[in-house]
């Protein structure tokens, strides 16, 4: 299977600091219909028969639970209890075979900009077509 099939149903979170004419998708939530790696273009559904496509550095995803775990772990002492406690929140979320507590998980991580550092990665990073910026967890 190639990385434009897997990509097919990941839920994503469209950057909030886009500098294109998409103000109305910024920080919304929605799920990939089709990818195409080598364009570097990906078509989001946000419901209601409502698609845009983005570039792959303009939507983030959720890491992978046992990262975000570890992460967590490593600095539990210098998070503030209630940070702590929403990422432990989307870590459940997104181990969860329900589909609809991984989109949970992502709107939480959207609501809360530390979460959102330990939680979340760029779909360009992921896809290794970009290095990751700042602090790699």
């Amino acid at each position: 299977m190639n990385k434009q099939n897997e990509l097919a149903g990941t839920i994503v979170l469209v950057k909030s600091n886009l500098s294109n004419n998409l103000d109305n998708k910024k920080q919304l939530v929605g799920v990939i219909v089709m990818a195409s790696v080598e364009n570097n273009s990906v078509m989001v559904n946000f419901g209601f028969d409502e698609n845009a496509f983005f570039s792959t550095d303009a939507l983030l995803v959720l890491r992978k639970p046992e990262e975000i775990r570890r992460n967590v772990l490593n600095d539990a002492t210098l998070l503030p209890y209630y940070d702590y406690y929403d990422i432990l929140d989307i870590i459940s979320f997104a181990e969860s075979p329900e589909i609809t507590l991984h989109k949970e998980a992502v709107v939480l991580s959207s609501k809360n900009l530390n979460a959102l550092e330990y939680t979340m990665i760029s779909l360009s990073t992921v896809l290794g077509l970009k290095q990751a910026n700042g602090i790699n967890r």
